[in-house]
Protein backbone atom coordinates (compact mmCIF):
# COMPACT_ATOMS: atom_id res chain seq x y z
CA UNK A 1 0.00 0.00 0.00
CA UNK A 2 1.12 3.58 -0.72
CA UNK A 3 0.26 6.40 1.69
CA UNK A 4 -0.16 9.93 0.29
CA UNK A 5 1.03 12.76 2.54
CA UNK A 6 -1.82 14.53 4.38
CA UNK A 7 -0.82 18.01 3.20
CA UNK A 8 -1.17 16.82 -0.39
CA UNK A 9 -4.51 15.10 0.07
CA UNK A 10 -6.84 18.17 -0.23
CA UNK A 11 -5.44 19.06 -3.66
CA UNK A 12 -5.67 15.41 -4.76
CA UNK A 13 -9.31 15.24 -3.70
CA UNK A 14 -10.17 18.56 -5.39
CA UNK A 15 -8.70 17.51 -8.72
CA UNK A 16 -10.17 14.02 -8.50
CA UNK A 17 -13.63 15.56 -8.01
CA UNK A 18 -13.14 18.07 -10.85
CA UNK A 19 -12.15 15.27 -13.21
CA UNK A 20 -14.84 12.88 -12.02
CA UNK A 21 -12.34 10.29 -10.73
CA UNK A 22 -11.80 8.35 -7.56
CA UNK A 23 -8.76 9.59 -5.64
CA UNK A 24 -6.94 6.26 -6.14
CA UNK A 25 -7.60 6.42 -9.90
CA UNK A 26 -6.30 10.01 -10.06
CA UNK A 27 -3.11 9.06 -8.21
CA UNK A 28 -2.49 5.99 -10.36
CA UNK A 29 -3.03 8.03 -13.53
CA UNK A 30 -0.26 10.37 -12.34
CA UNK A 31 2.00 7.39 -11.58
CA UNK A 32 1.32 5.68 -14.90
CA UNK A 33 1.96 8.82 -16.93
CA UNK A 34 5.24 9.51 -15.09
CA UNK A 35 6.52 5.93 -15.49
CA UNK A 36 5.62 5.94 -19.18
CA UNK A 37 7.49 9.18 -19.79
CA UNK A 38 10.48 8.18 -17.68
CA UNK A 39 10.93 5.00 -19.76
CA UNK A 40 9.88 6.34 -23.14
CA UNK A 41 12.14 5.20 -25.98
CA UNK A 42 13.79 2.47 -23.90
CA UNK A 43 12.34 -0.44 -25.90
CA UNK A 44 12.61 1.26 -29.30
CA UNK A 45 16.18 2.40 -28.66
CA UNK A 46 15.56 6.00 -29.73
CA UNK A 47 14.47 9.34 -28.28
CA UNK A 48 10.73 9.99 -28.14
CA UNK A 49 8.97 13.24 -27.30
CA UNK A 50 6.99 13.27 -24.04
CA UNK A 51 3.42 12.06 -24.20
CA UNK A 52 0.78 14.57 -23.14
CA UNK A 53 -1.07 14.44 -19.84
CA UNK A 54 -4.53 12.96 -20.46
CA UNK A 55 -5.66 14.52 -17.19
CA UNK A 56 -4.79 18.00 -18.48
CA UNK A 57 -6.54 17.42 -21.79
CA UNK A 58 -9.66 16.29 -19.93
CA UNK A 59 -9.51 19.38 -17.72
CA UNK A 60 -9.16 21.68 -20.75
CA UNK A 61 -12.14 20.06 -22.43
CA UNK A 62 -14.20 20.48 -19.27
CA UNK A 63 -13.51 24.21 -19.47
CA UNK A 64 -14.41 24.35 -23.16
CA UNK A 65 -10.81 24.97 -24.23
CA UNK A 66 -9.03 23.56 -27.27
CA UNK A 67 -6.49 20.75 -27.10
CA UNK A 68 -3.93 19.33 -29.53
CA UNK A 69 -5.63 16.38 -31.16
CA UNK A 70 -6.04 14.60 -34.48
CA UNK A 71 -9.79 14.24 -33.92
CA UNK A 72 -12.09 15.99 -36.41
CA UNK A 73 -13.72 19.22 -35.21
CA UNK A 74 -17.15 17.61 -34.83
CA UNK A 75 -15.76 14.89 -32.54
CA UNK A 76 -13.86 17.51 -30.54
CA UNK A 77 -17.00 19.61 -30.01
CA UNK A 78 -18.96 16.52 -28.97
CA UNK A 79 -16.26 15.59 -26.46
CA UNK A 80 -16.19 19.15 -25.08
CA UNK A 81 -19.95 19.15 -24.59
CA UNK A 82 -19.83 15.81 -22.79
CA UNK A 83 -16.98 16.85 -20.48
CA UNK A 84 -18.60 20.20 -19.66
CA UNK A 85 -21.88 18.45 -18.77
CA UNK A 86 -20.04 16.04 -16.47
CA UNK A 87 -18.15 18.95 -14.88
CA UNK A 88 -21.43 20.70 -14.04
CA UNK A 89 -22.63 17.52 -12.32
CA UNK A 90 -19.65 17.40 -9.94
CA UNK A 91 -19.84 21.08 -8.90
CA UNK A 92 -22.10 20.38 -5.86
CA UNK A 93 -19.73 17.64 -4.67
CA UNK A 94 -16.77 20.01 -4.95
CA UNK A 95 -18.58 22.74 -2.97
CA UNK A 96 -19.55 20.21 -0.31
CA UNK A 97 -15.91 19.11 0.07
CA UNK A 98 -14.70 22.72 0.45
CA UNK A 99 -17.34 23.28 3.12
CA UNK A 100 -16.29 20.16 5.05
CA UNK A 101 -12.65 21.17 4.72
CA UNK A 102 -13.36 24.56 6.33
CA UNK A 103 -15.35 22.91 9.11
CA UNK A 104 -12.61 20.38 9.74
CA UNK A 105 -14.87 17.39 9.11
CA UNK A 106 -13.43 16.35 5.72
CA UNK A 107 -11.53 13.07 5.55
CA UNK A 108 -8.19 14.04 3.98
CA UNK A 109 -6.32 10.79 4.60
CA UNK A 110 -5.83 8.90 1.35
CA UNK A 111 -4.69 5.30 1.15
CA UNK A 112 -4.44 3.50 -2.17
CA UNK A 113 -2.68 0.58 -3.77
CA UNK A 114 -0.48 1.11 -6.79
CA UNK A 115 -1.86 -0.62 -9.89
CA UNK A 116 0.09 -3.51 -11.35
CA UNK A 117 0.23 -1.64 -14.65
CA UNK A 118 0.48 -3.03 -18.16
CA UNK A 119 2.88 -5.80 -19.16
CA UNK A 120 4.08 -6.49 -22.69
CA UNK A 121 6.21 -9.61 -22.39
CA UNK A 122 8.16 -11.93 -20.13
CA UNK A 123 10.79 -9.29 -19.46
CA UNK A 124 8.35 -6.52 -18.54
CA UNK A 125 8.17 -5.31 -14.93
CA UNK A 126 5.02 -4.27 -13.10
CA UNK A 127 4.60 -0.75 -11.74
CA UNK A 128 5.62 -1.54 -8.12
CA UNK A 129 8.86 -3.11 -9.36
CA UNK A 130 9.59 -0.13 -11.60
CA UNK A 131 8.85 2.30 -8.77
CA UNK A 132 11.31 0.54 -6.46
CA UNK A 133 14.00 0.57 -9.16
CA UNK A 134 13.42 4.25 -9.97
CA UNK A 135 13.31 5.24 -6.31
CA UNK A 136 16.63 3.47 -5.78
CA UNK A 137 18.16 5.63 -8.53
CA UNK A 138 16.94 8.81 -6.78
CA UNK A 139 17.94 7.36 -3.38
CA UNK A 140 14.49 7.96 -1.92
CA UNK A 141 11.62 5.78 -0.75
CA UNK A 142 9.04 4.58 -3.33
CA UNK A 143 6.35 6.45 -1.38
CA UNK A 144 8.27 9.72 -1.80
CA UNK A 145 8.66 9.12 -5.53
CA UNK A 146 4.93 8.47 -5.82
CA UNK A 147 4.24 11.80 -4.16
CA UNK A 148 6.52 13.55 -6.63
CA UNK A 149 4.57 11.98 -9.47
CA UNK A 150 1.26 13.13 -7.99
CA UNK A 151 2.64 16.65 -7.45
CA UNK A 152 3.73 16.63 -11.11
CA UNK A 153 0.19 15.80 -12.19
CA UNK A 154 -1.28 18.56 -10.04
CA UNK A 155 1.31 21.05 -11.32
CA UNK A 156 0.50 20.16 -14.93
CA UNK A 157 -3.21 20.68 -14.21
CA UNK A 158 -2.66 24.01 -12.46
CA UNK A 159 -0.51 25.25 -15.35
CA UNK A 160 -2.84 23.66 -17.92
CA UNK A 161 0.31 22.37 -19.61
CA UNK A 162 -0.32 18.99 -21.23
CA UNK A 163 3.40 18.61 -22.08
CA UNK A 164 4.71 19.50 -18.62
CA UNK A 165 7.75 17.37 -17.72
CA UNK A 166 9.05 17.54 -14.14
CA UNK A 167 12.77 17.53 -13.34
CA UNK A 168 12.85 13.96 -12.03
CA UNK A 169 11.47 12.64 -15.34
CA UNK A 170 14.00 14.49 -17.51
CA UNK A 171 16.80 13.50 -15.11
CA UNK A 172 15.92 9.79 -15.33
CA UNK A 173 15.64 10.06 -19.10
CA UNK A 174 19.03 11.74 -19.40
CA UNK A 175 20.96 9.55 -16.95
CA UNK A 176 19.35 6.12 -17.38
CA UNK A 177 17.13 5.74 -20.43
CA UNK A 178 19.05 7.54 -23.18
CA UNK A 179 22.38 5.71 -22.52
CA UNK A 180 20.58 2.36 -22.48
CA UNK A 181 18.63 3.24 -25.62
CA UNK A 182 21.88 4.16 -27.37
CA UNK A 183 23.48 0.89 -26.25
CA UNK A 184 20.46 -1.04 -27.53
CA UNK A 185 20.58 0.78 -30.88
CA UNK A 186 24.30 0.03 -31.25
CA UNK A 187 23.78 -3.63 -30.37
CA UNK A 188 21.02 -3.94 -32.93
CA UNK A 189 23.33 -2.55 -35.62
CA UNK A 190 26.10 -4.96 -34.61
CA UNK A 191 23.65 -7.88 -34.37
CA UNK A 192 22.40 -7.19 -37.91
CA UNK A 193 25.97 -7.62 -39.18
CA UNK A 194 26.75 -10.64 -36.98
CA UNK A 195 26.88 -13.91 -38.96
CA UNK A 196 25.77 -16.84 -36.80
CA UNK A 197 26.71 -19.28 -39.60
CA UNK A 198 30.24 -17.91 -40.08
CA UNK A 199 32.00 -21.18 -39.13
CA UNK A 200 29.61 -23.62 -40.80
CA UNK A 201 31.61 -25.68 -43.35
CA UNK A 202 30.66 -25.33 -47.06
CA UNK A 203 29.79 -29.03 -47.42
CA UNK A 204 27.17 -28.71 -44.67
CA UNK A 205 25.74 -25.52 -46.21
CA UNK A 206 25.35 -27.32 -49.52
CA UNK A 207 23.64 -30.34 -47.94
CA UNK A 208 19.96 -29.34 -47.82
CA UNK A 209 18.84 -31.92 -45.23
CA UNK A 210 21.81 -31.33 -42.94
CA UNK A 211 21.41 -27.55 -43.15
CA UNK A 212 17.68 -27.80 -42.37
CA UNK A 213 18.45 -30.02 -39.36
CA UNK A 214 21.07 -27.50 -38.23
CA UNK A 215 18.58 -24.61 -38.26
CA UNK A 216 15.74 -26.56 -36.63
CA UNK A 217 17.95 -27.93 -33.84
CA UNK A 218 19.76 -24.64 -33.22
CA UNK A 219 16.49 -22.65 -33.08
CA UNK A 220 14.88 -25.18 -30.73
CA UNK A 221 17.82 -25.30 -28.32
CA UNK A 222 18.24 -21.51 -28.49
CA UNK A 223 14.62 -21.05 -27.40
CA UNK A 224 15.05 -23.52 -24.54
CA UNK A 225 18.25 -21.91 -23.25
CA UNK A 226 16.99 -18.31 -23.67
CA UNK A 227 13.74 -19.22 -21.90
CA UNK A 228 15.78 -20.79 -19.11
CA UNK A 229 17.82 -17.60 -18.71
CA UNK A 230 14.66 -15.48 -18.64
CA UNK A 231 12.91 -17.61 -16.02
CA UNK A 232 15.97 -18.36 -13.89
CA UNK A 233 15.77 -22.12 -14.44
CA UNK A 234 18.48 -24.49 -13.34
CA UNK A 235 20.72 -26.32 -15.79
CA UNK A 236 18.87 -29.60 -15.17
CA UNK A 237 15.47 -28.00 -15.76
CA UNK A 238 16.57 -26.56 -19.10
CA UNK A 239 18.29 -29.64 -20.47
CA UNK A 240 15.40 -31.97 -19.64
CA UNK A 241 13.46 -30.22 -22.43
CA UNK A 242 16.26 -30.94 -24.91
CA UNK A 243 15.75 -34.16 -26.88
CA UNK A 244 18.42 -36.69 -25.88
CA UNK A 245 17.87 -38.92 -28.91
CA UNK A 246 20.76 -39.03 -31.39
CA UNK A 247 22.68 -36.39 -29.41
CA UNK A 248 26.08 -37.34 -28.07
CA UNK A 249 27.14 -36.78 -24.49
CA UNK A 250 29.81 -34.41 -25.78
CA UNK A 251 27.16 -32.17 -27.41
CA UNK A 252 25.05 -32.10 -24.23
CA UNK A 253 28.12 -31.22 -22.18
CA UNK A 254 28.77 -28.37 -24.60
CA UNK A 255 25.20 -27.09 -24.07
CA UNK A 256 25.81 -27.19 -20.31
CA UNK A 257 29.00 -25.16 -20.73
CA UNK A 258 27.10 -22.58 -22.78
CA UNK A 259 24.38 -22.37 -20.13
CA UNK A 260 26.96 -21.88 -17.37
CA UNK A 261 28.67 -19.05 -19.28
CA UNK A 262 28.44 -15.88 -17.10
CA UNK A 263 28.06 -13.66 -20.19
CA UNK A 264 24.65 -15.25 -20.86
CA UNK A 265 23.36 -15.43 -17.28
CA UNK A 266 22.10 -11.81 -16.97
CA UNK A 267 19.20 -12.13 -19.39
CA UNK A 268 16.83 -9.65 -17.71
CA UNK A 269 16.92 -7.13 -20.56
CA UNK A 270 17.03 -7.34 -24.33
CA UNK A 271 20.53 -7.55 -25.80
CA UNK A 272 20.32 -8.36 -29.54
CA UNK A 273 24.05 -8.99 -29.99
CA UNK A 274 24.16 -11.36 -27.03
CA UNK A 275 21.18 -13.27 -28.47
CA UNK A 276 23.04 -13.71 -31.74
CA UNK A 277 26.18 -14.84 -29.94
CA UNK A 278 24.19 -17.43 -27.98
CA UNK A 279 22.71 -18.79 -31.19
CA UNK A 280 26.18 -18.99 -32.78
CA UNK A 281 27.51 -20.93 -29.78
CA UNK A 282 24.72 -23.50 -30.26
CA UNK A 283 25.25 -23.65 -34.03
CA UNK A 284 29.00 -24.21 -33.54
CA UNK A 285 28.26 -27.01 -31.04
CA UNK A 286 25.89 -28.66 -33.54
CA UNK A 287 28.48 -28.32 -36.34
CA UNK A 288 31.03 -30.11 -34.14
CA UNK A 289 28.45 -32.85 -33.54
CA UNK A 290 27.77 -33.14 -37.28
CA UNK A 291 31.48 -33.20 -38.12
CA UNK A 292 32.10 -35.90 -35.52
CA UNK A 293 29.25 -38.11 -36.75
CA UNK A 294 30.27 -37.55 -40.37
CA UNK A 295 33.83 -38.57 -39.56
CA UNK A 296 32.62 -41.78 -37.92
CA UNK A 297 30.41 -42.69 -40.88
CA UNK A 298 33.27 -42.02 -43.32
CA UNK A 299 35.57 -44.23 -41.26
CA UNK A 300 32.96 -46.99 -41.29
CA UNK A 301 32.62 -46.73 -45.06
CA UNK A 302 36.40 -46.93 -45.61
CA UNK A 303 36.65 -49.96 -43.28
CA UNK A 304 33.90 -51.70 -45.25
CA UNK A 305 35.67 -51.08 -48.55
CA UNK A 306 38.89 -52.48 -47.11
CA UNK A 307 37.14 -55.65 -45.90
CA UNK A 308 35.52 -56.11 -49.33
CA UNK A 309 38.89 -55.88 -51.03
CA UNK A 310 40.33 -58.53 -48.69
CA UNK A 311 37.38 -60.90 -49.13
CA UNK A 312 37.87 -60.95 -52.89
CA UNK A 313 41.14 -62.86 -52.43
CA UNK A 314 39.66 -65.69 -50.31
CA UNK A 315 38.50 -69.11 -51.58
CA UNK A 316 35.03 -70.58 -51.06
CA UNK A 317 35.92 -72.51 -47.87
CA UNK A 318 37.47 -69.45 -46.28
CA UNK A 319 34.45 -67.32 -47.18
CA UNK A 320 32.10 -69.96 -45.68
CA UNK A 321 34.08 -69.90 -42.44
CA UNK A 322 33.80 -66.08 -42.27
CA UNK A 323 30.05 -66.33 -42.95
CA UNK A 324 29.61 -68.68 -39.96
CA UNK A 325 31.60 -66.33 -37.72
CA UNK A 326 29.50 -63.31 -38.80
CA UNK A 327 26.22 -65.19 -38.21
CA UNK A 328 27.37 -66.26 -34.75
CA UNK A 329 28.28 -62.67 -33.93
CA UNK A 330 24.88 -61.37 -35.12
CA UNK A 331 23.02 -64.02 -33.06
CA UNK A 332 25.00 -63.09 -29.95
CA UNK A 333 24.18 -59.36 -30.43
CA UNK A 334 20.46 -60.09 -30.91
CA UNK A 335 20.32 -62.11 -27.71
Amino acid sequence: MIYVQADLAPDVIRWAIRLGLRTSRFCNDCIGHSIQNMERGLIEGLYKRPSSWDLVNTWLLRQGKAIETSLPSTSLRRSQAQQQAEYRQVQPKLKNFEKELLEGTANTRIVFQVHEGSETGKQADRWPTKLRRMAEYFQIKPNDLVNRMIVAGITALEREDALYEPDFVSSYQREIVLPRAEQLRSERLLAAQFDTHADVPPELLSDGWAFMALNETANLHYRELADGFLNGRSEEEVLKFVSLESLSRKYLERLKEIYRNPSFQDWGEEHPLRSQKLKKEIIDAWVDEWTRSKGLSEKGASDFEEIKSQLSGLNKAELEMIRREVNALLISRES
